[in-house]
């Protein structure tokens, strides 16, 4: 039998239930599909090339081999407009799958923000022509 709700059971904005009643997070920003071959630093040094496959101002899918274990911290150097070489941006390892890991940015200074909003607008824009919706 469910239970009353009470008034210390306010769940934050960023959590939503599905219809079943499952709790999932929303992702905070929009995501754009991306090929971009990046360099991820682990922990504990181990430096591999991947493929950073989903982009967003939070975070981004990345397929690298082997992925980082959950929880775990990385350095992910990607390629950003303005920049001359690959900007290095800190992230945790929130999942991982067998061919790849998805990573949550950690805090960005406004330069790396905004060549990353610029790149994002670019990849997300419409073709020539067409409104770009709000």
């Amino acid at each position: 039998m469910a239970q009353p709700k009470r008034d210390d059971d306010r769940e934050p904005i960023s959590i939503r239930r599905r219809p079943s009643g499952v709790r999932r997070a929303q992702r905070a920003s929009e995501r754009a599909d991306v090929a971009l071959a990046v360099t991820v630093r682990y922990g504990d040094g181990t430096v591999v090339e991947g493929i950073a496959k989903n982009l967003s101002l939070g975070g981004a899918y990345v397929e690298a081999l082997p992925p980082a274990p959950f929880g775990s911290a990385v350095v992910l150097y990607l390629p950003l407009p303005g920049f001359s070489e690959p900007a290095p941006i800190d992230a945790i390892v929130r999942w991982n799958a067998e061919t790849g890991m998805g990573v949550q940015f950690g805090l960005m200074g406004a330069r790396l923000t905004h060549a990353l909003t610029e790149m994002l607008r670019a990849e997300t824009a419409p073709p020539s022509g067409e409104p770009r919706l709000p």
